[in-house]
Parts: C-alpha cells; sequence; structure tokens
C-alpha cells in the first residue's frame, strides 16, 4: 500500500474550497462549531443558523487561520485530488500540480470579475451572458472562458462524479 500523502502538504498549495467557488456555505455539522467560530469574533446574524458563509474571513492566502478550532466539515471534506492522493492513485507532486493549476485558473477568474463583484454574482452575469440577455463584449467573452476553465478543470480533477458544477451543453 502506497504511503499516505500528507492532506496539509496539497492544501497548503490550494484553499479554493475555502473561497466560495465550490460552495456557498459551509454547515456546521458538530454542537461546538458555531462557538468556535464566535470564539474567532464571528457574528451569526440570527441564532437559528447552522451555516457559515463563503468565502471563508479566517482564509489567509491558501492557509486557515483558525486551523486546529475549524468547523468539523472543513477538516473533513476531502476533493477528489486528495481522495485520489489517498488511494495512490497519483503522487504528491502530481496532486500539488493540480492544485497549482487550479489556483492559476482561479486567479485568471477572478482578474476577469468586475472589482466589487461576488462569485454569485459573476455566476448570475454568466448565465445572463449565455443567454442573450446582456450584450456581450470581448472582456465578458474572456470571463465566461476563464469561468468555464475553471469549472471544468475544478469537475475534472477536483469534484467527484455526483458533484460536478457545470453543465456542458
Amino acid at each position: 500500500m502506497p504511503d499516505e500523502v500528507p492532506t496539509y502538504d496539497i492544501c497548503s498549495h490550494c484553499g479554493v474550497c475555502c473561497t466560495g467557488a465550490f460552495f456557498s456555505h459551509v454547515p456546521l455539522v458538530k454542537p461546538d462549531d458555531r462557538a468556535k467560530l464566535e470564539a474567532h469574533g464571528y457574528e451569526f446574524g440570527d441564532e437559528t443558523t447552522n451555516e457559515y458563509p463563503l468565502p471563508c474571513q479566517f482564509q489567509q492566502g491558501a492557509l486557515c487561520s483558525i486551523y486546529h478550532s475549524r468547523p468539523h466539515i472543513c477538516g473533513a471534506y476531502r476533493c477528489e485530488v486528495l481522495r485520489s492522493a489517498d488511494r495512490g492513485e497519483m503522487t504528491q507532486d502530481e496532486a500539488v500540480g493540480h492544485a497549482r493549476e487550479l489556483v492559476r485558473l482561479y486567479r485568471d477568474l477572478r482578474s476577469r470579475m468586475r472589482p466589487d463583484e461576488t462569485l454569485a454574482e459573476m455566476r448570475e452575469r454568466v448565465k445572463r451572458l449565455r443567454a442573450g440577455e446582456e450584450e456581450t463584449t470581448p472582456e465578458d467573452a474572456k470571463l465566461i472562458l476563464a469561468f468555464y476553465a475553471f469549472n471544468i478543470y475544478a469537475d475534472r480533477h477536483f469534484h467527484g462524479a455526483g458533484e460536478r458544477h457545470v453543465k456542458y451543453g
């Protein structure tokens, strides 16, 4: 059996799962998850909220500033690259290579977004552009290409078969 690839060594090159690019929120599944975030200064808007919105305010680069007291699901989450490395289907160098490429694609996508645009707003704008509801400029076309490049790469390497995010048709 192959040696297990250290997760932290791979995740420390990426951090995209914390940006809101894959998920809009983190479900708080353990009773102390909420208290952990509140201890670090996060204020929930309502007492019944059982989720934490992304992007994560505790992310610093690719790293988590509250790593040792992060919500349970953050430590439990395993992208397909990590699962493949755990199964010995790719080396640490290959896994880190995929992480670095995903970060490059993510940065390219972010660079093509409007200055104060959130990921959710950008997704909606891409939908409108593709539907012909707005006139498409050359810059919009570059955004759409960057959006699909990022999502196709993420779907191919970071999401399992049932976790695909982009409809390709």
